[in-house]
């Protein structure tokens, strides 16, 4: 069994956090600060964690195992949900958009499916390139401008995001990057020898994330259905961002921070992610029924407080009673 990188839980559970909050529907100043780094910052550690050791048969069961067997088994629970209490869409249309993942055709859980597109190319790429870096900066850049190209010129979604996918996959070649380079073990030493420029360092990254994100009037922002308004000001937002939240996560590892519940978030990120749309209309429709705002910058925070709380116990039994459903093999004792 491998051993946890407790920064990567962190950067997970910031991630899957912000994804709780937009999908609650808070104020247009927390979709700015939060949206550009809620699913690029995914990518961003799937590059750190990305291992290009296995073969192909061996890597393709792992990550079956891992991404589309959860996909599927836990996309079908959401439909079966959704089809028995809340009536919303046709069960066998629900279904084959599952099974096919068209963007915004009934297609659940489909970062998953973008994921695993993205881990299968960026792989090929790696063992094609032999791990040369300079080829694969140069394929993984064919691969941008193809996928971007398609999305912008095309009115035709491919299955499986694909598009998505090759869009995002020199944010995944970042990560692998500065893992090899050993860039945030770097930092760390830097940081431990001027502490007081580290973190000069870190309140100019911040300034520029904040300008990135409100000084350019960039609206209209759907990662999902392939819109990033000013594209420039988006990826520029959310690599800055991204690498921004993981310094944080590093540094609050190398603090021996323990934030418990921040860890059990980023380990379960899967679980949280599947179940949090039927957690978050309960509590959203309970909340407003108390008289409560939960649009509101301070309701939104609140809200996601008890979704992240309430999300803990569907986790815990199937992390009990079934840890197969996400790819594990076994039960890991929780950390709460």
């Amino acid at each position: 069994m491998s051993k946890r990188i407790a920064w990567i839980d962190y950067v997970k559970s910031f991630c899957m956090i912000f994804i709780i909050m937009n999908h609650i529907g808070g104020p247009d100043v927390l979709f700015r600060l939060t949206y550009p780094i809620e699913l690029v910052g995914f990518f961003f550690v799937a590059g750190f964690t990305f291992n290009t050791k296995d073969s192909w048969r061996v890597f393709l069961q792992k990550k079956i195992r891992a991404i589309v067997f959860p996909l599927l088994l836990l996309g079908f629970i959401n439909i079966l949900c959704g089809s028995l209490y809340k009536c919303d869409g046709n069960f066998f249309e629900r279904v084959i958009g599952l099974l096919v993942q068209i963007p915004g055709k009934w297609d659940e859980l489909w970062f998953l499916a973008c994921l695993f597109v993205m881990e299968l190319v960026y792989f090929t790429i790696a063992r094609i390139s032999y791990r040369s870096y300079y080829l694969m900066d140069i394929v993984v850049a064919v691969f941008f401008v193809l996928g971007f190209s398609y999305s912008h010129f095309s009115v035709t979604r491919l299955p499986w995001h694909i598009e998505n996918a090759l869009i995002f996959l020199p944010f995944i070649h970042i990560g692998k990057r500065m893992k090899d380079c050993d860039f945030f073990g770097r930092f760390l030493s830097f940081f431990r020898l001027n502490r007081s420029l580290a973190l000069v360092v870190l309140f100019l990254l911040f300034g520029a994330y904040l300008i990135s994100v409100f000084m350019i009037n960039n609206s209209g922002i759907d990662i999902h259905m392939l819109n990033f308004g000013s594209c420039i000001a988006f990826f520029c937002s959310a690599l800055v961002g991204s690498f921004l939240v993981c310094l944080v996560a590093v540094l609050m590892d190398c603090a021996k921070c323990r934030f418990r519940l921040l860890q059990y978030v980023g380990r379960n990120s899967l679980l949280y992610y599947a179940f949090q749309s039927k957690v978050i209309t309960f509590v959203v429709v309970l909340w407003t029924r108390l008289g409560y705002d939960s649009h509101s910058f301070v309701g939104c925070i609140l809200v996601c407080f008890l979704v992240c709380l309430l999300l803990s116990i569907p986790t815990y039994l199937v992390m009990r009673i079934c840890p197969r459903m996400v790819g594990k093999q076994r039960y890991q004792s929780s950390i709460i």
